[in-house]
């Protein structure tokens, strides 16, 4: 989870025009998922992207379900929309997937592509979580 200009919950329209300007939107880490990279406290700065300009392992920020910001590094985009994400810590094992509509921007971070292994995780993942579902969830973030 992350912290933006007003508190945990940051409009994701707010989120992206900040992100869009010369500045981009600096947020503070607030939870340990991207540890030891981003640990808790580090300010990143998060810049305006396309979704579909995001490449395997880059960190982006996008927003929950729930509405929080979190960063988290791609593992693979799917068709459809979906990208198939997790955070560096694996406090949680497995993936979780959101819909492109809510990144936000890519961090200034360190890429770190993904291992051939992880990536085919990955996918057997999503094949067996989305596709099974045809990815018309209305939940933005699942969690296996």
């Amino acid at each position: 989870m992350t912290r933006g200009p007003s508190g945990p919950l940051l409009n994701v329209e707010l989120a992206r025009a900040l992100a869009a300007t010369p500045a981009g939107l600096r947020v503070t880490v607030a939870g340990i998922s991207m540890e030891p990279v981003a640990p808790k406290g580090t300010q990143v700065v998060v810049r305006a992207v396309e979704a579909r300009r995001l490449r395997r392992g880059e960190v982006f920020l996008f927003a929950t379900a729930g509405g929080e910001m979190e960063l988290h590094r791609l593992v693979i985009a799917l068709p459809g929309g979906w990208l198939v994400h997790r955070g560096d810590n694996q406090v949680v094992r497995g993936f979780a997937a959101t819909r492109v509509e809510r990144v936000v921007g890519r961090a200034e971070m360190a890429r770190r592509p993904h291992r051939a292994v992880e990536v085919a995780r990955a996918l057997v993942w999503a094949a067996g979580r989305c596709y099974d579902r045809a990815c018309t969830r209305s939940r933005a973030t699942q969690r296996p």
